[in-house]
């Protein structure tokens, strides 16, 4: 007898900046990494899609890579999207000209959630912020597990767009600046702040403020019982977690994949939390 075809889910998390792709497998009952591919994404500008040709080539590239990684063809994921998201033709027309077939779509910061808490984590009211180029997604668990979710208007762009006007930059020296020496945190309360850190820490304070407003929404307390979790490639912002821990007065994490074994570390950072989660929602819709 021939032995039975592995069980792989692929999530597709088409961002503006980057395309990434998870391949999840079930082995015994229990999820594990199969590969993972990135790619630069094409056809976007300020969060809209503009090229629906260029999308499908970022989608096809990222399944592709993944799919030759795993020694898999792939031609079913599940999909993640906003909820502010109002170009849903758009994404769906580039899908269906890259060939996949989508199985699921779902919200990205309810797919953080998932790849980023245990059963009994959800269980005890979380909330997780997935940080896009141009909106926030928030997700929270309630206490009998069910998800909500909302979007916040707000997302890294703003933070590059204070630096860039503030010391006159074009954007992408700003966007180099903030990745490669940004920071808000202190060594201590006497540390005196950078220029550029006091531009940052003012952008963030007015944003974590808006992600409390909705949290509050969302959860109808604050601070939500079982603390924030912040995923994204705008979580890591260097001190960004400590802050938002002081304003919001709850705990707040970056968000790393849990669960899943043999999960590499380069993995780990919060930008892979909504691919590696719409592979396992994916799995789980399945009864996996």
């Amino acid at each position: 007898m021939e032995p039975s075809a592995p069980l792989i889910r692929a999530g597709l998390d088409a961002g503006t900046a980057h395309t990434r792709c998870v391949l999840i497998e079930w082995v015994n009952g229990r999820p594990r990494l199969r590969s993972a591919s990135i790619v630069p994404s094409q056809g976007w500008e300020q969060g809209k899609i503009r090229n629906v040709e260029a999308v499908a080539g970022s989608v096809s590239a990222a399944a592709m890579a993944a799919g030759i990684r795993a020694g898999a063809e792939i031609d079913t994921v599940t999909a993640g999207y906003a909820d502010s998201f109002n170009q849903m033709e758009a994404l769906n027309a580039a899908l269906e000209r890259s060939g996949l077939r989508v199985a699921d779509y779902v919200v990205e910061a309810e797919a953080a959630l998932l790849a980023t808490t245990s059963d009994l984590m959800r269980q005890g009211g979380i909330s997780a912020a997935a940080i896009g180029v141009e909106s926030t997604e928030l997700a929270y668990s309630d206490l009998t597990g069910g998800v909500r979710t909302v979007s916040v208007p707000m997302g890294s762009r703003e933070f590059t767009e204070d630096i860039a006007t503030l010391f006159d930059l074009p954007f992408a020296e700003a966007e180099h600046r903030k990745v490669t020496v940004g920071s808000i945190a202190r060594s201590s309360i006497e540390e005196k702040a950078t220029p550029l850190q006091e531009i940052l820490e003012a952008r963030a304070g007015q944003y974590l403020h808006m992600l409390e407003f909705r949290i509050e929404e969302l959860a109808g307390q604050l601070p939500p019982p079982g603390g924030l979790i912040l995923t994204g490639g705008g979580a890591c912002l260097p001190g960004l977690c400590d802050y938002a821990e002081e304003l919001l007065q709850c705990p707040v994490r970056l968000g790393q994949v849990v669960g899943e074994e043999e999960w590499p570390l380069e993995l780990s950072a919060p930008s892979w939390a909504v691919a590696a989660g719409l592979a396992l929602h994916g799995g789980i819709a399945h009864g996996w």
